[in-house]
């Protein structure tokens, strides 16, 4: 595939995150659109019928990250991704058992299906529903007037001595 189809050196994927995921298009019109996947399917996926019709099918995060530059880039993006799990996850052990829940079911299917999307557009959608969750409980928690909960240090209990 290679000979077929050459590197885009000329990509840099955590660029294309900050582009894809922050800035918006009211700001920069130009922003380029992600077709990773609409490239793909009428590329490689569909390499032998020229006349196929664009699809959208990614060509995974791993393939996305191969094609930016090889292997380096696949590295860089696996350190990404995991990093950016690790910090979802330890922060979510801050929250209460509910919110955790609510946490987890509300990215998990983003972070599973997030391996079969192109890299930018997965790390990206992440962060972004992670910002709006965040926003979501804070603004909530606010209108209702909820406090955080409080963890007590925990409580001996005196036992009184059995007498036989």
């Amino acid at each position: 595939v290679r000979e077929e189809v050459a590197f885009e050196t000329d990509r840099n994927p955590p660029v294309d995150v900050a582009l894809e995921g922050f800035v918006p298009r009211a700001l920069y019109p130009e922003k380029p659109e992600s077709r990773r996947a609409m490239l793909f399917s009428t590329t490689l996926w569909g390499y032998s019928d020229q006349g196929r019709a664009e699809s959208n099918i990614a060509p995974s995060m791993a393939g996305d990250l191969y094609g930016a530059g090889g292997w380096q880039w696949v590295l860089i993006g696996a350190a990404c991704w995991g990093l950016l799990l690790g910090v979802l996850d330890g922060w979510s052990w801050q929250l209460s058992p509910s919110a955790r829940a609510v946490l987890i079911a509300s990215l998990a299917l983003l972070a599973a299906g997030g391996i079969e999307r192109d890299f930018p557009r997965a790390v990206a959608t992440l962060l972004q529903n992670a910002v709006v969750l965040v926003g979501y409980a804070m603004l909530l928690v606010r209108a209702l007037g909820l406090e955080p909960a409080r963890h007590e240090a925990p409580r001996s209990i005196a036992v009184p001595a059995s007498s036989p």
